[in-house]
């Protein structure tokens, strides 16, 4: 289980009392999630890419071995945090190849979405200007496919990740030649070993997992018609169930 705002007004206050702050600056959280949950020194690698970016602070990650996934959470004022993404993106594509991945949790890139979070002095709309800046340099020097996605999104069918990722990395061969799905920045053709990136401004996000001990379809979609019924108290709601072999 993790979630976003846990640590970022502590370091904020962390970073004020260093002196590592400069006046009025515009501080963002940037949550990219990597396509490599099992093998440690990859993501320590990956991990070190972001922090190699002076005026960036590493918040917190969560590997996750049966998703083969990981969530690495840092925080900086919003050039500074851009380059740390473009940074672990480059680290990546020299350390994931996802023609060998498998996980139970969808998809599509090595970097497999790139989130920017509005926290200090900064607008929504710096945010998305922001993230079509990183889109584009990330697009035509690295030569992956990037998608605009969430507030950045430039079509309805971009707003929502789970619509860009359908199909998933082995399903971009085609799903990348139709005209509807053509990216917004990078080559019309998915990456070989990297597949393609989601990148956008969006709010915070809560997100955690809950395990059923049953394989039976019936009692997830029993599950999700609860949360379903909660009388609108939770919004921008999104699941999807996965099967384990052991439970813990």
């Amino acid at each position: 289980m993790g979630w976003e705002k846990a640590n970022h007004h502590r370091t904020l206050s962390s970073l004020k009392k260093k002196g590592e702050m400069m006046t009025n600056p515009q501080i963002v959280e940037c949550v990219p999630n990597i396509s490599e949950g099992k093998n440690t020194e990859i993501v320590q690698r990956c991990i070190q890419s972001i922090e190699s970016v002076k005026g960036v602070k590493m918040v917190d990650f969560s590997s996750d071995p049966d998703h083969n996934r990981s969530v690495l959470t840092f925080i900086g004022p919003i050039e500074e945090v851009l380059e740390a993404a473009y940074q672990l993106t480059v680290q990546a594509l020299n350390l994931i190849d996802l023609r060998s991945h498998s996980g139970t949790h969808p998809r599509m890139g090595a970097v497999d979405v790139i989130p920017i979070i509005p926290l200090l002095n900064i607008t929504m709309e710096e945010c998305i200007q922001a993230s079509d800046r990183l889109a584009k340099r990330i697009g035509e020097s690295l030569h992956v496919p990037v998608y605009l996605y969430a507030n950045s999104a430039k079509s309805e069918n971009r707003k929502k990740l789970p619509s860009i990722r359908k199909g998933e990395f082995e399903g971009f061969d085609t799903k990348i030649t139709c005209e509807e799905w053509k990216p917004d920045y990078g080559p019309c053709k998915k990456h070989p070993s990297a597949g393609v990136i989601a990148i956008g401004a969006r709010e915070f996000l809560i997100a955690y997992n809950v395990y059923l001990d049953t394989i039976e379809k019936h009692s997830r979609k029993q599950w999700r018609a609860q949360i379903s019924a909660s009388e609108g108290h939770v919004h921008q709601r999104k699941e999807y169930g996965s099967g384990f072999d052991e439970y813990s």
